[in-house]
Parts: structure tokens; sequence; C-alpha cells
């Protein structure tokens, strides 16, 4: 008897043990749950942070300081998330740039199932899906000048420039086209002519004071029409 009930002693004590290790899992599931989303969404306020910076200033030139106050971090949360300055304004840079690349492809998209263009329609239809942001044209030049020493930064350019070309090059063959031209170069050559005249042109506006995509359209018309022939 006395076995017995040794036994039913053990087993209920085993079973208490497992209720209570379960409750304790249960309670702590949440809060470990909690801590990548908390991680995830502290590092999304100091990229928004930093692109809101990039935007106000046009430059890169700002500190760790001024992103943890706008977030509303301190310098450990930065430093839990970025290594530095570098690593934060590449996290803000491709956010930004995968954004781009899908407005553009939708904006474009959608114009060229109106119908035919004309060659200057065709120049609009293109310069008003093009960022007209001096402030980013100046922040992607800071980025070219940083991938000259960092290598992280040089793929994450590489890997928006191939984007870039793989994603608008059939759409501005497409825009050509839809004006009654022949591209005489690739469709990669295409973009690359372009977008290395928008950063030109945009820094050239703001020097000079200009509205934002009037030299951009001079620039879009020469490209098109010089790297393009009439269909016939």
């Amino acid at each position: 008897m006395q076995n017995v009930l040794n036994a039913k002693c053990i087993e209920c004590a085993v079973e208490h043990a497992r209720r209570e290790d379960d409750a304790v899992e249960t309670s702590s599931t949440p809060a470990a749950a909690r801590g990548p989303r908390r991680r995830e969404e502290t590092r999304a306020r100091l990229v928004a942070a930093a692109a809101e910076l990039v935007d106000e200033t046009g430059s890169t030139s700002w500190g760790v300081q001024d992103v943890c106050r706008r977030a509303g971090f301190t310098r450990g949360a930065f430093y839990s998330n970025f290594a530095d300055l570098d690593a934060l304004f590449l996290a803000v840079w491709e956010e930004r740039a995968e954004a781009l690349v899908s407005h553009l492809e939708v904006e474009v998209a959608g114009r060229l199932a109106d119908g035919p263009l004309d060659l200057e329609a065709a120049v609009e239809e293109v310069v008003a899906v093009l960022p007209l942001r001096p402030a980013w044209a100046a922040a992607r030049m800071s980025l070219l000048a940083r991938s000259a020493a960092s290598p992280e930064a040089a793929v994450v350019l590489a890997r928006h420039s191939e984007d870039l070309r793989r994603r608008l090059g059939p759409l501005l063959v497409a825009t050509l086209r839809a004006a009654g031209r022949e591209p005489d170069t690739s469709a990669e050559t295409l973009v690359d002519l372009l977008m290395a005249g928008v950063d030109g042109a945009l820094l050239q506006e703001a020097v000079e004071g200009e509205a934002p995509g009037s030299r951009l359209r001079v620039l879009a018309r020469v490209v098109l029409l010089g790297a393009s022939r009439p269909r016939g």
C-alpha cells in the first residue's frame, strides 16, 4: 500500500512539474517572440529616421546621435543593429532603391497601356517617373564615393544597377517603340545612359537653382533620340 502511495506521489509530482514547465514555456514564448520583432521594429525606425535626414539635409553628413534623437533610441540601440553609419546608410539606400524600381516599373507600364506616343510624349513619360529629388542624387553621389573604399557599398550599388537594367530596360525599349522608334543599343545600356545623367542633371539643377526636371528633360530627349532610330 505504501508503495502504491509513493508511486502516486511521484506521479503527481512529475505531473505538477510538467504543468509548471508548460506554464513557464507558455508565458515566456510571447516574450521570446517579441525579441526579434522588437529588433526589427527598432531597425526599421532607425532606417526611417536616417531616410528623413537624407531628405532634409541632402547629404549623409549627420551623425549617430542625430539618427538616435530622430528615432527616439539610445546609441546602444543603434550599435546593436548597425556596425556604423555606413552600414545604416546602405540599409537606407537598399530600401529606397527597391521602392524606386518598383515605382518606376508600375508607372511606366501603366503609361504604356494608354497607347502610342510621340517622341516628346515619350520624354515626358520617362521624366515623369524618374526621381527628381536632389537630396537623393546627392546621397547617391555620397554612396558612390564611399564605394571606392567600401566593398560592401560597391556590392549594394552594383546590385541596384543590375536590378535597374533588368527591370527597367525592357520598359524603356517599349517606350521607344510606342513612339515609333527602335533602340540602337541594348536595353541595359539605355538604362545606364539615362541613370548616369539623372544624378548629374539633378545636382546641376540644385546648384543653379533650376526647377527639378528641367535639365533632365533635355537629357532624356538626347538619350532617347541619340540611342534610337525611326522604325521603318
